[in-house]
């Protein structure tokens, strides 16, 4: 497990690097910055930036808390990537202007152009975290059964990608507990990366959130930040606070004297890399006699595998993992890595609920996106 993670840390460092030296070459320093003190400022920013990149991979991201060096970590890594996407489009833009026109004629726009690319990435950091402290919105995903009816319509409450970490802690956690005050759920379901840190850290934060009591309990499946931090030993924390962990596995419940369901559940993709017996396996939820069941739903932290799903019977679906691309170019490029990578889709049978997220992963920074809970009522 500990390789595993090494390696996908190990590469951030040398391309934060690459992406840093690119921006100041190729935006910050053809600005003629006259100011010494401002020059040196965004210098030192700069380097601090990707010092504290290789901090986090030499062994000390595993005491992640709410340290400012980290918060400034996040910020940074967010700014490079802005910075990165709009010092291409600059470099583009200054190809068509030399191409097309007197480059010499051009100098003012050109320097007001690289002023633009500068301050752009700032303001879109800031317009993102001002969209994320708008809170959370709730999802509202009616679900009628065409076949036979339940005596009593369900009400499931999925929280996926919540993140708690170094920025989501108490408050946002508060607001979610308040949104299951005001929505009544009779079970609760987490679908995957509700954390990103070690149990020790941040398993406190949990706690409160867990000690609420839907008629039909709770359930949690891993996903892959459960597994960068250690999912065995979260996996044992939501044991603990008697959450049900499906784990490649399924389980009836009895809705009243008449009525029941089947609830299955599958580990990450990812899984396998960090301990090996948990291999996603979506067969390994289903049981002998699945057309007893009235409604059948499956949980799976990525939703990948919705095609072996509905071959499974599955009714419906609840995913997360993709933010529904958290911010842009991402929020329209989801549907080119996963056809079904954002809301709710009807493949076949099956319904389908990819969700954005309850919280968020790195800087607060969400645009075209929002924080998410979504509540699914089956009548």
């Amino acid at each position: 497990m500990a390789s595993s993670k090494k390696k996908i840390f190990s590469t951030m460092p040398l391309i934060y690097s690459i992406v840093w030296i690119f921006v100041w070459f190729r935006v910050i320093k053809p600005l003629n910055i006259q100011s010494s003190l401002l020059f040196y400022a965004i210098l030192t920013f700069f380097l601090l930036s990707i010092l504290l990149q290789f901090k986090r991979t030499i062994g000390l991201q595993k005491n992640i808390s709410h340290g400012l060096w980290e918060k400034i970590s996040y910020l940074s890594l967010n700014l490079a990537f802005w910075y990165f996407i709009f010092g291409l489009i600059l470099d583009l833009s200054l190809l068509l202007i030399f191409y097309f026109t007197n480059y010499t004629e051009k100098s003012e726009l050109i320097q007001n152009l690289h002023y633009f690319v500068a301050f752009l990435p700032i303001f879109l950091s800031l317009y993102g975290y001002l969209n994320v402290l708008r809170g959370l919105k709730t999802i509202h995903l009616k679900l009628n059964l065409a076949d036979h009816k339940l005596l009593e319509p369900l009400r499931i409450l999925q929280i996926s990608d919540l993140h708690v970490g170094l920025f989501i802690q108490e408050k946002h956690i508060k607001k979610v507990q308040a949104q299951i005050q005001n929505l009544h759920p009779d079970m609760i379901v987490l679908t995957g990366d509700i954390t990103d840190g070690t149990v020790d850290t941040f398993g406190k934060y949990l706690i409160p959130l867990l000690n609420t009591e839907p008629k039909h309990g709770i359930f949690f499946v891993p996903g892959n930040h459960e597994y960068y931090w250690g999912a065995q030993s979260w996996i044992n924390f939501y044991k603990n606070h008697n959450v049900t962990c499906l784990i490649n596995e399924g389980k009836c419940i009895s809705l009243n004297f008449s009525d029941s369901i089947w609830i299955g559940g599958v580990t990450d993709l990812l899984a396998h890399k960090f301990i090996p017996n948990q291999v996603c396996d979506p067969e390994k939820t289903i049981s002998d006699n699945m057309d007893h069941y009235k409604y059948k739903i499956l949980l799976s932290h990525r939703p990948e595998k919705f095609d072996l799903a509905e071959k499974l019977g599955y009714d419906l679906m609840l995913s997360g993992h993709t933010h529904g691309g958290q911010f842009f170019p991402f929020t329209h490029l989801i549907s080119f890595f996963n056809s079904y990578g954002s809301g709710h889709h009807l493949y076949k049978k099956m319904n389908l609920f990819v969700s954005h997220g309850a919280g968020y992963w790195g800087f607060p920074c969400r645009i075209g996106t929002r924080c998410e809970l979504t509540l699914v009522e089956i009548n």
